[in-house]
């Protein structure tokens, strides 16, 4: 098989791997090339999605990147309903230069919310996250995911 193939299969396992599990609730929007302040991702979850979720699931940030992203953190507003907004600051390189997380080209890593409980009181809840680092746009963030 070619070099290409091997790699477009091992990412669509790692895509069914990561968003795997019964009542999870589990989306990705992709960033194409840039990331600007204004583009913000929007999660929608219905109804169904938060009648299955389990009662002791905290929501999850995914965060998909490459080695083109040129710092640490990557700071992110989320936005979840009227439960809450928060700023967070994942982490993506270590103060050695290396790059966290699991997978080949593309580093994945997972940031709980452990704070927000409640989705059940809702009959949809839309989930909005955009970055707010300090210069407008970043680049080498391939994916945004958002699980429960």
């Amino acid at each position: 098989m070619s070099k290409t193939l091997n790699i477009i299969i091992f990412l669509f396992l790692l895509f069914l791997y990561s968003c795997s599990g019964e009542g999870d609730y589990c989306q990705y929007k992709s960033i194409s090339g840039i990331w600007h302040h204004e583009d913000t991702l929007l999660f929608e979850v219905d109804s169904v999605s938060l009648s299955t979720q389990k009662l002791a699931s905290h929501p999850v940030i995914i965060v998909r990147a490459t080695e083109a992203y040129r710092y640490q953190y990557l700071r992110l507003l989320v936005n979840i309903g009227e439960l809450r907004s928060d700023t967070i600051s994942v982490q993506l390189f270590n103060e050695a230069d290396e790059q966290q997380g699991t997978g080949l080209v593309h580093k994945s890593i997972e940031y709980p919310l452990d704070s927000i409980k409640g989705f059940s009181q809702f009959k949809s809840l839309q989930v909005r996250i955009s970055q707010v680092m300090q210069t407008d746009t970043v680049q080498g963030i391939t994916q945004i995911g958002f699980k429960f």
